[in-house]
């Protein structure tokens, strides 16, 4: 397309024999460094009239476009800079007149001088936010992006140009900074049970035409929330425990021990006994969210069961849920109740001088109401005989038969007093 510019020409026809003045140059341009100092020269300019002559009564004054009083003009044409420049503005044209003031009927002139400000890189960028917080969770895409850092920089031009780079706490190269948009983007995947959250020294920087740098820096904290990709899990899959009949109600058969990867409320963790508990038997309390008790929630008795498979579920409370189980095999053991009573008191047998070595003597038997198990099992032995009754006869330590190991004779001993004592294999054992 094509575009277009304006400008105003003013012809001033005169006589001939008119004189009138003149400003040299009467147009042109200067360019001025933005840190120049106040009462810096900017320009002369010359008053003469139109035969080149100049007198102290040619007077040049500013006349417009002089914005924020930016500069000052002495009556002989020196143009000087009257204030530090404000670099909201680069261009400034300048109207200028000269007059005689001795002689007002000389015609006055105009002049223009256009004042181009040099930009230079004096200004450091300035972060927005010295730190800027920023929580994602773990699922985030690739390529998404998390923030925009934003910096500001009051020089113009290429001088004002910013660029944004990542200095540190980039753990596996999980983020990238776009140079010069300042966006924040995951650039790998994230695992908050691995990082938990990142600490990004990040910086800004402008460059001048020389290569001089200027820089700001801040820090960005990416902190990963939880998303419930973790289960449950056990510290044991499965646990023996073992109880007696008189064990006590509301003591504790099994400790288990429980841990989720996860953070909050995707933790916290719940338990169940989902299978084997006969009749209510055993009962769950939970200590931490980490530890669970089983506890005896009823009195065992012969009629329990010998053996109980409890199976203990935990559960996160996650969205999805996750969950996990954990086997407890509680082995019940019968109590020593009873201790072993013999037939009878007292057995009184009568054997023959001439019985043969090996002859049965008496068969004692002791009975034990625990009835199975080592506590029903009944052992003897004797427990009071003199050394001569030791070396005659011989006791069956598992049937009670008592049998002559030796011949007897009547003449030297008459009469034998053995004691026998019959114990269970119980624990603690019993005895009669």
């Amino acid at each position: 397309p094509v575009l277009h510019g304006y400008a105003t020409l003013q012809i001033i026809v005169y006589r001939g024999d008119k004189q009138f003045l003149k400003v040299t140059p009467s147009f042109h341009s200067v360019s001025v460094l933005e840190n120049a100092t106040v009462n810096s020269t900017i320009t002369h300019l010359y008053c003469t009239d139109d035969r080149g002559i100049t007198s102290p009564s040619f007077q040049l004054s500013l006349a417009g476009g002089n914005t924020l009083s930016m500069f000052k003009a002495t009556p002989s044409g020196l143009i000087t800079l009257a204030r530090q420049i404000n670099d909201s503005l680069l261009i400034y044209t300048l109207s200028f007149v000269c007059r005689d003031v001795k002689n007002t009927g000389l015609m006055a002139a105009q002049a223009s001088v256009r004042i181009t400000v040099v930009p230079i890189n004096n200004h450091p960028p300035q972060f927005e936010s010295p730190v800027y917080n920023v929580t994602i969770n773990e699922s985030v895409p690739l390529a998404q992006s998390i923030l925009t850092v934003k910096a500001h920089d009051r020089d113009h031009g290429s001088h004002g140009q910013l660029h944004y780079f990542i200095l540190g706490g980039n753990t596996d190269d999980s983020f990238v900074l776009d140079e010069t948009s300042g966006v924040l983007s995951v650039a790998g995947p994230l695992d908050r049970e691995t990082v938990e959250d990142y600490d990004l020294r990040i910086r800004v920087s402008d460059t001048d035409a020389n290569g001089n740098v200027l820089n700001d820096f801040s820090d960005v904290l990416v902190v990963i929330s939880d998303v419930n990709d973790q289960r449950p899990q056990f510290l044991d899959n499965i646990q023996y425990a073992r109880a007696t009949e008189d064990t006590p109600v509301n003591s504790v058969i099994a400790n288990l021990t429980a841990y989720d990867a996860d953070t909050g409320h995707n933790a916290r963790l719940s338990y169940f006994l989902s299978k084997g508990n006969v009749n209510t038997t055993f009962q769950l309390l939970q200590i931490s969210n980490n530890e669970v008790e089983i506890r005896l929630a009823k009195s065992l008795s012969t009629l329990s069961l010998s053996t109980y498979h409890l199976e203990v579920s935990v559960v996160d409370n996650g969205d999805p849920q996750y969950g996990a189980l954990a086997t407890v095999i509680v082995t019940v053991g019968a109590v020593n109740d009873f201790a072993p009573v013999f037939s009878k008191n007292v057995y009184v047998v009568n054997i023959s001088e001439t019985a043969a070595p090996s002859s049965q003597v008496a068969d004692v038997l002791a009975t034990d109401n625990d009835l199975v198990g080592a506590d029903g099992t009944v052992v003897y032995e004797f427990t009071s005989a003199d050394s001569s009754s030791a070396s005659l006869f011989f006791l069956d330590e598992q049937t009670g038969v008592v049998t002559l190991q030796s011949h007897l004779d009547f003449e030297r001993v008459r009469q034998y007093n053995l004691t026998i004592q019959a114990s269970d294999l119980g624990q603690p054992p019993r005895s009669a």
